[in-house]
């Protein structure tokens, strides 16, 4: 895949234009990519948009701001990865300001996350400082063009003791459809910084167009006595990869790692994520649930690392799959790597499909057969969003989902 990006103009981005220049792009023979092919991706070149922005991106926030943010206290837009202060309602202060073009290096593994070293290699971070506790939300916005590549690089460093929510939304505007492959491809990645006894909330949704290729990734560190609540939503992507690397590095500190997915057509969603816990008495738990019709499958995988002197860890891992067509699939692979031996770990994987006896049931006391498929996925889905820590944004998550999911149980 060739991108027409600006030369590295800093020594931090040269360092990743060098590993990606020696290593490449992951493909299937790589243990971390073998379940999603990224050949129709990696065949494409793409040229870094240049054009201005679209007349329907104004009427893309203020539906967004209607519907999902009435209330935001800061509301930051960007296009195609940059800052659109246009449509932007953000205004820095003493307790949260931002920077763009910052230059700080995240400790990232480019083995894990080749993607990253062809974020940090192309783009510059905008950073979000927040060193007071915010009663309202930020909302990033982040609105993708029908066509060509977009890079976009978030820092978000939360000061000790700081309590911040941030809402990361992806939509695409002017989908295109394509010969073949992909119209748009977009690479995104967010670090993360949770100061001792500080609390964060992270929720992500994304709904690009079916010819979009989104490959992002969050990376975090979470101090002592720290809380990061982070949820992952994506129902739309023809290509989707989201990666989740997760350090505890301080103890009782918390890490509530939650996600569903939702795939429709030949969509390809893949939610691979690492948590370690570094050092003693830490808690993780990390629940993703999928709903799968057509011929879209869905890959997790996910890893669990307690370390040697992590006595005393506390961690669950699981992954459900609903399967609504005999076409769609899901892979699973849940992993424990402890070298520790106080401690209570747990993990598992399961798939299904929708019950015959519970459908009949419902249809049987008058209630239709596209009614009751739909009770039941929702049903199914519901209590994945009950550990979000912010309820408003979990009624709001769980309406998106829902609209899709009363889109698929029409066409079954």
């Amino acid at each position: 895949m060739l991108i027409n990006a600006p030369t590295p103009s800093s020594p931090i981005q040269s360092q990743a234009a060098q590993w990606l220049e020696e290593n490449g792009l992951p493909h299937r023979k790589l243990e971390h990519w073998r379940m999603t092919s990224l050949s129709r991706l990696l065949q494409q070149d793409f040229a870094v948009h240049q054009g201005s922005l679209p007349a329907s991106a104004r009427d893309a926030v203020a539906e967004y701001r209607a519907n999902f943010a009435p209330k935001a206290g800061q509301f930051l837009v960007l296009f195609q990865g940059q800052i659109c202060a246009e449509l932007s309602d953000f205004t820095p202060n003493s307790g949260m300001n931002f920077e763009t073009n910052s230059e700080s290096a995240f400790p990232i593994d480019y083995a894990r996350l080749p993607f990253a070293a062809e974020n940090y290699s192309t783009c510059h971070a905008v950073r979000l400082a927040f060193t007071a506790t915010q009663d309202t939300p930020l909302h990033i916005l982040c609105l993708q063009g029908g066509s060509g590549a977009s890079f976009m690089r978030l820092e978000i460093d939360v000061a000790p003791e700081i309590q911040a929510t941030v809402v990361e939304s992806h939509v695409s505007l002017d989908a295109q459809v394509p010969e073949q492959g992909y119209s748009a491809y977009s690479n995104g990645l967010v670090e993360i910084t949770v100061g001792d006894g500080a609390r964060l909330s992270h929720y992500k949704w994304q709904n690009l167009d079916m010819h979009h290729a989104h490959i992002a990734a969050s990376v975090a560190q979470i101090g002592q006595g720290a809380h990061l609540d982070a949820f992952v939503l994506n129902i739309g992507g023809g290509l989707v990869r989201q990666d989740t690397e997760v350090a505890i590095v301080g103890s009782e500190a918390q890490a509530i790692i939650n996600g569903a997915y939702i795939g429709a057509e030949r969509q390809h969603i893949d939610n691979t994520s690492q948590i370690k816990h570094l050092v003693p008495d830490s808690y993780s738990r990390e629940v993703y649930k999928g709903v799968l019709s057509d011929q879209a499958q869905g890959v997790f995988q996910a890893r669990i690392l307690v370390d040697q002197i992590a006595q005393r860890t506390d961690a669950y891992q699981m992954n459900r799959a609903l399967l609504l067509s005999s076409q769609s699939e899901v892979r699973s692979k849940p992993e424990l790597e402890i070298y520790a031996d106080d401690v209570k770990c747990s993990h598992g994987a399961t798939v299904g499909q929708l019950d015959a006896d519970q459908l009949f049931y419902l249809m049987a006391r008058g209630i239709s057969r596209i009614q009751a498929q739909t009770l039941l996925i929702e049903a199914y889905l519901e209590d994945v969003f009950v550990d979000m820590v912010d309820r408003d944004f979990a009624v709001k998550f769980a309406a998106i989902a829902r609209e899709k999911l009363h889109r698929i149980a029409k066409d079954l």
